[in-house]
């Protein structure tokens, strides 16, 4: 038995998702946005651990890279996806 596909594939039905437009997903968005931070912070501390730099430097890039805008929120909110969420237009 072929597996069922998610959405119809006629040109009635994909014109219908094309007017819809996608669904929003915020808690994917969110999750996401968490795993890259973490992996990004993750990245940088282990090369700076790497670099045998002294504990201070270490812990202001720490710091640094937390405090830092997050790309995937600059990008969102200059598409317009996140700005409401945080009070802003």
């Amino acid at each position: 038995m072929p597996p069922r596909l998610e959405h119809g594939h006629q040109p009635s039905e994909i014109a219908k998702r094309l007017r819809d437009g996608p669904r929003v997903s915020y808690l994917r968005d969110w999750v996401y946005g968490g795993i890259d931070g973490t992996v990004t912070t993750f990245a940088i501390m282990a090369g700076v651990v790497g670099a045998s730099l002294s504990s201070s430097v270490v812990v202001i890039l720490g710091i640094a890279n937390l405090l830092a805008p997050d790309e995937w929120l600059e990008t969102r909110r200059k598409l317009g996806g996140v700005g409401l969420a945080f009070g802003q237009r």
